[in-house]
């Protein structure tokens, strides 16, 4: 009963609160009810997969990014990543090359922040936490209103880039940046490692 102009505008909106909310059911008698509208098709993905009904999300997911919609684009090539990333069917370094080019559909604003800040989490859980940091760094210079609450995840990428890195290497990386050392008994401990693997080396 909405005009249509609003109509249009409230719809995908609704449909895809409940499909995320878990109202699957809900959500499909909304979208029965609408009929087809190519504005709804990320609604249809993300309600398919509340219902279970993953392989069918999935094929709907990769339908809706191949939308001429920018921003539905990027919603569904990330919601597609993530869906895959569960199933165990890429991997985290996989999915985030992948997340990497939805930058591309989409920029600018609060959406570009979670998703670079997802990447740098995946590049750190695939094990290269100096992409993840020099991810971090970039998306704070871009954003410096969000510097101060990327700082604590740019510390925790900074600590483990320490304790994976070949030792003269992280020696080398702590010395060039100490702004970025943390306190506390996780950097104390990281430090400590770090000192027994230099000694393991014999220098003398």
């Amino acid at each position: 009963s909405y005009p249509e102009g609003l109509r249009r505008r409230l719809l995908p909106v609704l449909a895809e609160t409940l499909a995320a909310g878990g109202e699957g059911a809900a959500a499909a008698r909304v979208l029965e009810q609408a009929g087809p509208d190519p504005s709804l098709a990320l609604a249809r993905a993300l309600t398919e997969n509340a219902q279970g009904r993953t392989e069918e999300a999935l094929e709907l997911f990769d339908a809706a990014a191949r939308s001429r919609d920018r921003l539905m684009r990027a919603r569904a090539l990330r919601h597609a990543l993530e869906r895959r990333l569960e199933l165990g069917r890429v991997t985290p370094a996989e999915a985030a090359q992948g997340l990497e080019q939805t930058l591309f559909a989409w920029r600018g604003d609060a959406q570009e922040v979670v998703t670079r800040l997802r990447i740098a989490d995946l590049r750190r859980e695939a094990g290269d936490a100096r992409a993840a940091m020099a991810l971090l760094r970039e998306t704070a210079s871009l954003f410096p209103e969000q510097a101060a609450a990327i700082r604590p995840r740019l510390q925790q990428a900074f600590l483990q880039a320490l304790e994976t890195d070949a030792p003269l290497s992280a020696v080398a990386m702590h010395d060039a940046q100490p702004d970025l050392m943390p306190t506390g008994d996780a950097a104390a401990a990281v430090l400590e490692g770090l000192a027994g693997r230099l000694a393991a080396l014999d220098l003398n």
